[in-house]
C-alpha cells in the first residue's frame, strides 16, 4: 500500500513538473498595455519628466523618493530616455527588471501605451513557478499604473497646465489701435490705450459686447508692437489711429489661466505648444482677452486672462 501512496506522489510531482515546463514558457514576457485619447508629443513629455510622474503617481500605496517611485512592495525608476520611449527599471524582493514604456501614436489626438519586459526562465521548475507568479504580480502593479497615467494625461489641463476648451465666437466687430514701446508693454501703457478706445466708442454710442484684447509681438528691428481691441456691438468709421476690424464668427479654441505676468507668459506660451501639436491650423495670431481690470485690480494672483485663437 505505501509503494502505491509512494508511486502515487512521485507521479503526481512528475506531472506538475511536466505542467510547469509545459505551461510556463522558457520566456517569460510580461505586458501591460492602454489606449489613451491624447497627444503622443504631449504624452513623451510628461513620460520623461520626473515632476509629471509625481503628479499622476497612484497615492494608495504609493510614494516617491530620489531612489525612484514606489508602489505597494516595487520600486519603479527611469534608467534610460528614448524619442517617445523610456526605460524603467522594476524592483522588487529578489527580482530586478528593465522594462520598457513605449507610445504608438495613432492620430494627432490619440495614442496606445505599451509597457513590456521579457527574460529567461530559471531552469528549475520551483524557482519557474515563483518568477511565473512574480511575473503575474508584476503586470497586475503595470496596469494600475497605467492607468493612473491615463486619468492624469486625458486631461489637457493637467498635461499643459491650463485650461483649455473649445466655443463659438462671439465677437464679429472690434475697434482696434496700435502702439510701439522699446520694452514689453506695462499695464498702465496697455489700459492707456484701451481707455481711449473706450472713450471713442463711447463718444460714438458704440456698446462694448466683451473683454479688452491686446496681443503683443516683438519686431525684428527691435522693441515691441501692441495691438489692443474692444468688442463692440456696430460698425464705427475708421478715425486716426482708430481702425475697425471684422470677421465672420467661427470656432475659437481657448486657455485660461489666473495669475500675474510670469503666469500669463507661461500660459501663453504652453496655449501655442497645444495649437501646435493639436495641428490646428490658426486663422490669425493667438491673443489675450483680458478678462479682468488689471487698472482696477491691483493683485496681479487674482487676474484671469483667456488666450484665444479662431480656428477654421
Amino acid at each position: 500500500m505505501k509503494r502505491w501512496l509512494l508511486a502515487l506522489v512521485i507521479f503526481i510531482l512528475i506531472l506538475s513538473i511536466a505542467l510547469i515546463y509545459g505551461i510556463i514558457p522558457k520566456n517569460i514576457i510580461v505586458s501591460s498595455s492602454l489606449y489613451i485619447h491624447a497627444n503622443s508629443s504631449a504624452v513623451s513629455r510628461s513620460l520623461v519628466n520626473n515632476n509629471d510622474w509625481k503628479k499622476w503617481w497612484p497615492s494608495n500605496g504609493g510614494n516617491f523618493s530620489d531612489s525612484g517611485f514606489t508602489h505597494d512592495q516595487y520600486t519603479f525608476k527611469i534608467s534610460e530616455k528614448f524619442y517617445h520611449a523610456v526605460q524603467v527599471q522594476i524592483q522588487t524582493e529578489g527580482m530586478s527588471r528593465e522594462s520598457r514604456i513605449n507610445i504608438f501614436p495613432v492620430t494627432k489626438d490619440s495614442l496606445y501605451l505599451f509597457w513590456k519586459y521579457e527574460f529567461q526562465a530559471s531552469l528549475n521548475p520551483f524557482s519557474r513557478f515563483y518568477e511565473y507568479r512574480q511575473a503575474v504580480n508584476t503586470k497586475k502593479e503595470m496596469d494600475n499604473i497605467l492607468l493612473s497615467m491615463k486619468s492624469f494625461l486625458v486631461n489637457k489641463e493637467n498635461v499643459y497646465g491650463i485650461k483649455i476648451s473649445q466655443i463659438m465666437s462671439k465677437d464679429s466687430t472690434l475697434i482696434t489701435t496700435k502702439f510701439r514701446t522699446n520694452d514689453y508693454p506695462t499695464t498702465a501703457e496697455i489700459y492707456e490705450a484701451i481707455y481711449k478706445l473706450k472713450d471713442f466708442a463711447a463718444l460714438n454710442h458704440a456698446r462694448e459686447n466683451n473683454f479688452p484684447m491686446k496681443q503683443t509681438e516683438k519686431l525684428k528691428e527691435g522693441g515691441y508692437e501692441t495691438m489692443v481691441a474692444i468688442p463692440i456691438n456696430k460698425a464705427l468709421a475708421n478715425k486716426g489711429k482708430f481702425i475697425l476690424k471684422r470677421y465672420v464668427p467661427w470656432k475659437e479654441m481657448m486657455g485660461q489661466v489666473t495669475g500675474g505676468d510670469s503666469t500669463i507668459s507661461r500660459g501663453s506660451q504652453h496655449f501655442k505648444i497645444f495649437l501646435q501639436e493639436y495641428q490646428y491650423m490658426q486663422m490669425t495670431t493667438p491673443f489675450e482677452s483680458l478678462v479682468t481690470d488689471r487698472s482696477i485690480e491691483k493683485d496681479s494672483s487674482k487676474w484671469v486672462t483667456r488666450f484665444i485663437c479662431p480656428i477654421p
